[in-house]
């Protein structure tokens, strides 16, 4: 996962360098194009030992509880700028705990909204586009389990990290005003209940209006 963030992060740098300088007034005039974004997220939790294990549920109940179900809003200022704006709430369940005895899995929920500036550049002429994005995360997790001795605890916090994004779209209808995402986020930090770091891979729609 970590060697795919690195490709598209490298790849839209290189990208962007080439593309410098070349902006012409399709690129730069001034237009508004607004656009609902409906994904899915699968959820990476690493660098926390047994912590790291954590896990969704099968597909069905994920799509019963809308969760891991990203919905937001895209908004183009230009060929080449726009901003993310979405929420996701995800529910994830482990077998085990860092230095805890468990009776029961324990259940990590996060709700989080995301905002983000994106730069946008061509790869295929009005078939594909790559982007980068910066922005932060407002988080709420929750972490709760019940040890072997059948103690109940609660674990709560709501945080504000920056985060980085690599993607691209690709637009396979004829209609211009559909397309699909694919995208990579990485937070800054740990995730603070459990001490692990914290990344997301996204596969969605977007339909401009």
């Amino acid at each position: 996962m970590r060697l795919l963030f690195f490709i598209i992060s490298v790849t839209f740098i290189s990208q962007s360098f080439a593309y410098a300088g070349k902006s012409s007034t399709k690129y730069s005039e001034f237009h508004f194009k607004p656009a609902a974004t409906v994904e899915y997220q699968v959820s990476n939790i690493s660098g926390g030992g047994v912590n790291s294990n954590f896990k969704t549920s099968d597909f069905n109940s994920q799509i019963t509880n809308f969760d891991n179900i990203v919905i937001g809003g895209f908004f183009k200022f230009n060929h080449r700028i726009g901003i993310n704006l979405n929420f996701v709430k995800t529910n994830l369940g482990n077998s085990e705990l860092q230095g805890t005895s468990l009776s029961q899995d324990a259940r990590l929920k996060i709700n989080q909204i995301n905002a983000s500036g994106v730069y946008l550049f061509p790869v295929i002429d009005s078939f594909m586009e790559a982007f980068g994005e910066f922005g932060f995360s407002n988080r709420k997790n929750n972490l709760k389990y019940i040890t072997s001795s059948s103690d109940s605890v609660v674990k709560s916090s709501r945080e504000i990290v920056p985060f980085i994004g690599a993607g691209f779209q690709i637009k396979p209808f004829r209609s211009v005003s559909k397309v699909l995402r694919f995208s990579v986020q990485k937070y800054s930090g740990k995730i603070d209940v459990l001490d692990s770091s914290y990344l997301t891979v996204r596969a969605g729609f977007v339909k401009y209006f």
